[in-house]
């Protein structure tokens, strides 16, 4: 398919379909012969006109259906070409539909996570924010914090008639502020992927660590040695649980490190222990249990950690039914025993994110939103003893962050980068 958007889309089409004006019916599919502006037939599609300001830019949008051959379609995007047609930039279609008013920056910005999305869980949340889930929240809090402007710039210019009170603007800000801190915490830091929950594999060297994420996935992803220590970068993949997408990623060993190597790999494990989701902590059953085992388990949270007892198929060491380690199975990693089970008991404590959970905040938007809160708890701490023209200053800037992230009042140097971002076509 061929899109066209402006005002110069209808007369291309008419001139590459041989078509006089009045023949194309406005959104209905019609059938044409597509030909060169010299008249060489290339295709037989279908062709749809779009007028403005009803389209998905807001202007004239023409789409052009052909075969899925990438000659023929080369040869009708050449002949829009020809047509004095040019070539869209990444995001353009998106741009003018944000531009056009049709869409915000923030539902412009799911436009591109959904076409990127490397999961259901990716596409729910930049579906969210595509209907408008963020948008509405903030919206909500900018018509809350334009009132309060209002009612201060009215106290500036008739002073003698209009008696602001300090109470409830305080009571409004903190609530704003409160609805800002819960947004910054439901975001988390943005990058194509990363924000697919990791589930971390950890344990002492030599477990079974990479083993196991090995049978989870179903192929060999890491490498497996019987030499402790093999396992020194993280290594992680994509595994799809039911209706879940998580990341699985072994780690290396925790302990005393032999070499500088080692140590720079349990640095990467304590990193990704403290960002996520769920630990899988493996411990090896057909040893006598370590006193360190339990003292690691003790640093984790309990509700992010499976405590999984690995190798029975080694036979178990009678230490572990008196070691006060609480442990959620018991599997062989090599052998298969156990691993149904441990699939359900992973689905059944790191459930699906819901499908309304909010998306990724990318990092202007959160540097926005912290100037936003930061300027509104300014503006609190100084209710009682400012004047209300510099209130009034407090509220413009924290309004004026709140707009880079809806695109109200976003320079056009991040517009730039951020549609730089976009895929051709979109």
């Amino acid at each position: 398919m061929v899109r066209l958007s402006g005002p110069d889309s209808l007369p291309i089409l008419l001139r590459l379909s041989g078509r006089k004006e009045g023949f194309f019916t406005p959104r209905r599919l019609q059938a044409v012969t597509f030909t060169t502006p010299e008249g060489c037939r290339l295709d037989r599609g279908l062709a749809v006109w779009m007028p403005a300001p009803h389209s998905y830019t807001g202007e004239d949008v023409v789409e052009l259906h052909a075969h899925g051959s990438s000659t023929i379609l080369q040869a009708l995007l050449d002949a829009t070409f020809q047509c004095e047609a040019a070539p869209a930039r990444p995001g353009e279609f998106t741009r003018r539909a944000f531009e056009h008013g049709k869409v915000d920056l923030l539902q412009a910005e799911a436009i591109a996570a959904l076409s990127q999305a490397a999961s259901q869980e990716e596409a729910q949340a930049a579906l969210y924010q595509l209907e408008g889930g963020w948008s509405l929240r903030l919206g909500a809090l900018e018509e809350r914090l334009r009132d309060s402007l209002v009612q201060l710039e009215a106290a500036l210019d008739f002073p003698e008639e209009v008696d602001w009170q300090a109470a409830p603007l305080q009571e409004r800000w903190e609530e704003a502020e409160r609805e800002i801190g819960e947004l910054l915490n439901a975001g988390i830091s943005s990058g194509r992927g990363t924000n697919q929950p990791a589930l971390v594999i950890a344990g002492a060297p030599n477990v079974g660590k990479s083993s196991l994420l090995n049978a989870l996935l179903g192929y060999p992803r890491a490498i497996v040695c019987a030499t402790p220590g093999a396992t020194r970068d993280a290594v992680e993949a994509e595994w799809r649980l039911g209706q879940n997408t998580l990341r699985l990623v072994d780690t290396a060993g925790l302990g005393p490190p032999a070499n500088e190597p080692e140590e720079l790999g349990m640095v990467q494990t304590r990193s990704l222990l403290e960002g996520a989701l769920g630990i899988l902590w493996l411990v090896d059953l057909s040893r006598p249990p370590v006193a360190e085992d339990q003292a690691w388990v003790a640093q984790r949270p309990s509700a992010r950690t499976l405590v999984l007892g690995n190798k029975l198929d080694l036979g178990e060491d009678p230490g572990w039914r008196s070691f006060p380690l609480s442990l959620a199975a018991r599997i062989s990693a090599t052998s298969g025993a156990g691993l149904a089970e441990l699939r359900d008991l992973i689905a059944q404590h790191f459930p699906p994110s819901p499908p309304n959970r909010p998306p990724a905040l990318s990092p202007y938007q959160r540097q926005a939103l912290l100037v936003s809160r930061e300027t509104l708890l300014r503006a609190c701490h100084e209710l009682e003893t400012s004047p209300p023209e510099l209130l009034a200053a407090h509220l413009k800037a924290a309004l004026e962050a709140l707009g880079q992230v809806t695109g109200k009042d976003t320079p056009p140097n991040l517009l730039e980068e951020i549609f730089s971002r976009f895929c051709l076509g979109k």
